[in-house]
């Protein structure tokens, strides 16, 4: 059975995210700050990308309010609608590349008759240099309009250092 490239492409992403779950280099948050925080460039993809297209993760300025941009926090619930900023700190180097995922927990495999409805998104981003000695930065902005409710996962890995990984869930209200 020949397989199709984004089924071909899917199952290697799968495969490596599972192969590098044993590493831990990326984490969520970061030191306290004094003083504002500064403005972190994201992406605003609103579905899975694994072709190249406009929604590839290239670094960006959000153009969003920061009040309509909601900080994400491990295990906290959101409304379907919500603009959410993944962001955090890493030991990895500016300049390198890490691949965030955002998927459903109830996604499953289905059959081709069923109707595909699943929500997500996925992107990569570039590690950003710490100001004055704090820690590499990352950050992804994802745009929950016209996803459905459920519990979603957000998988973190570095691109050129695999076994650096991080993981995370989320809720989507109505």
């Amino acid at each position: 059975m020949i397989m199709h490239t984004p089924v071909w492409l899917d199952c290697i992403l799968i495969i490596a995210l599972l192969a590098a779950a044993c590493g831990g280099c990326l984490t969520k948050g970061g030191p306290e700050r004094e003083g504002p925080t500064p403005a972190i460039p994201s992406v605003a993809p609103t579905s899975f990308v694994t072709d190249g297209g406009p929604d590839t993760g290239k670094p960006e300025e959000s153009s969003l309010p920061a009040e309509m941009v909601h900080p994400f926090q491990p295990k906290g619930a959101y409304r379907a609608g919500d603009r959410i900023l993944l962001s955090g700190t890493t030991i990895l180097s500016p300049g390198n590349h890490i691949l965030v995922e955002v998927t459903p927990v109830s996604f499953l495999p289905t059959k081709k008759s069923d109707p595909l409805a699943a929500s997500g998104s996925a992107g990569v981003v570039v590690v950003l240099a710490g100001e004055r000695g704090l820690p590499n930065t990352w950050s992804y902005l994802i745009d929950t309009r016209g996803w459905e409710p459920d519990e979603y996962q957000v998988k973190v890995q570095g691109v050129e250092v695999p076994r650096s990984t991080a993981s995370f869930r989320f809720t989507l209200r109505p």
